[in-house]
Order: C-alpha cells, then sequence, then structure tokens
C-alpha cells in the first residue's frame, strides 16, 4: 500500500511538472503569420499536376485583397 500511494505521489508531482514546463516551452515558438498563410494556401491548392498555391500567388493576391478592404478584415489580425 506505501508503495502504490509513493508511486501516486510521484506520478502527480511529475505531472504537475511537465504541465507546467511544456506550455512555457510551447509558447515559445512563434511562426511568422506570412509562413502560416502560405502554409494553409499549399494545404487548399497542393502541388501535384499544377504548381501549388504559393507557387501561383494565391496568398500574396489574399494579402493584397485583405489590404485594399481593411474595413472587411478588422478582426483578422493577420493581414495588419
Amino acid at each position: 500500500m506505501k508503495h502504490l500511494r509513493r508511486r501516486f505521489l510521484l506520478a502527480s508531482a511529475l505531472a504537475a511538472l511537465i504541465t507546467r514546463l511544456l506550455p512555457a516551452h510551447a509558447a515559445s515558438r512563434t511562426v511568422a503569420p506570412d509562413t502560416t498563410l502560405r502554409a494553409y494556401v499549399d494545404t487548399l491548392v497542393p502541388a501535384d499536376e499544377t504548381p501549388s498555391g504559393s507557387a501561383l500567388g494565391v496568398d500574396a493576391k489574399l494579402k493584397a485583397v485583405a489590404a485594399d478592404q481593411p474595413e472587411r478584415w478588422n478582426a483578422v489580425s493577420i493581414f495588419r
């Protein structure tokens, strides 16, 4: 019974330590908005028989359209 309790306490302490360390480590990794948009466009238009969406300039066109219409994109911070 004592060994089971010790294991439980050790596992709980380890879980608490890991939970405190992992979010801080994950938050330190930031990705540029341009990279995110490019990856999203490449997911929608993958490079198979045609070039990828970013190779066709779809991401740049989306950013240009959004820049021309800022009133429509006020809630979207990636285009600011």
